[in-house]
């Protein structure tokens, strides 16, 4: 992650909601009457009415999707949605409520520029809110053919390796027919079924849901593969595990990546179950390790495995 990506992602969220906390106390102690425009509805009323309604419908539709679709856990609507389903709904109704937001955010700022009198009455602020609320909009609904790029696949092989040589046949093709193995294996089970065999396996299983797995956007298809072994008690953990390739291993990181793992080692924890699998191997490694080193945790850490080597354990094989 460069400077760039540290800063954009990293602080200027916390940057963002500091100022508009702040802010927001410090505006009303000392100007409370700036907290929203001037009416100007005396002065031109028919635009106002179609601009506004449509604005704030499509705005109200994506601040609570937004905040249901990204709080909710992938457990909670797995059994009636896949994630990939879940994406294309959204892109769907939050395009419908962009686009409601953009034309009623346009009516409101040409409304406002082009009036004399109302732009006679209009702060500079009025026009700078409208400006950036237009520009939000356009960019969020700029997103949506990207977002329909990569509902489901590989996150490299499917889709960032193709985006940086477009114009490979041959890495296009291989793209086309690239699939993680426990969506291969899913897959199977659905068009033809899996050979018979599988049996229980004891102790319960704990599955991770990796940063690079969710990406892809194709949801947790390896809990889905798991679900097929007969009688296994299996439960997801879908924070972060900290790891992050190099960065849970690199002196000056260490500590952070511990830091950022723990709360998702304490839910391991917390499961009680004897395996835990992940689709990245090393962060199965390093939440092991933070349970390992927790002095307060009796019980002994989980045996590390891929979702595949359960199923392979599950047909008997390992």
């Amino acid at each position: 992650m460069n400077a760039l990506d540290t800063f954009f992602f990293g602080l200027f969220p916390y940057i963002a909601l500091t100022i508009f906390l702040v802010g927001s106390l410090l505006r009303f102690d000392r100007d409370q009457y700036t907290w929203k425009a001037d009416s100007s509805q005396m002065l031109r009323t028919g635009s106002l009415r179609w601009g506004s309604n449509l604005f704030h419908i499509g705005v109200l539709f994506l601040f609570f999707g937004h905040a249901v679709g990204m709080l909710t856990p992938h457990a909670v609507y797995e059994h009636f949605i896949s994630a990939g389903d879940k994406q294309l709904m959204a892109m769907i109704t939050g395009g419908i409520a962009g686009l409601l937001g953009f034309v009623g955010v346009s009516l409101l700022l040409h409304r406002r520029l082009t009036d004399p009198r109302i732009r006679a009455t209009s702060r500079t602020s009025d026009i700078l809110l409208l400006v950036l609320l237009w520009v939000q909009l356009a960019l969020g609904l700029a997103s949506i053919p990207l977002s329909a790029q990569h509902l489901d696949g590989g996150l490299m092989m499917k889709f960032e390796w193709p985006l940086m040589l477009p114009d490979d046949a041959s890495i296009t093709a291989l793209s086309a027919r690239t699939k993680d193995v426990a969506e291969y294996v899913v897959e199977l089970s659905k068009t033809y079924g899996l050979v018979p065999g599988l049996t229980p396996v004891a102790g319960g299983v704990t599955f991770h849901h990796a940063c690079h797995a969710r990406a892809q956007n194709m949801g947790a298809k390896s809990m889905e593969m798991l679900k097929l072994i007969p009688g296994l008690k299996v439960d997801i953990v879908e924070r972060c595990s900290g790891h992050g390739g190099t960065f849970g291993v690199m002196k000056g990181t260490h500590e952070v990546a511990n830091k950022v793992g723990r709360p998702a080692a304490r839910q391991v924890i917390a499961k009680g179950n004897e395996t835990l699998c992940s689709d990245c191997p090393l962060a199965c490694k390093h939440m092991v390790q933070l349970i390992a080193d927790d002095t307060k945790v009796e019980t002994p850490a989980p045996v590390e495995a891929h979702p595949i080597e359960v199923m392979a354990r599950a047909y008997g094989v390992m």
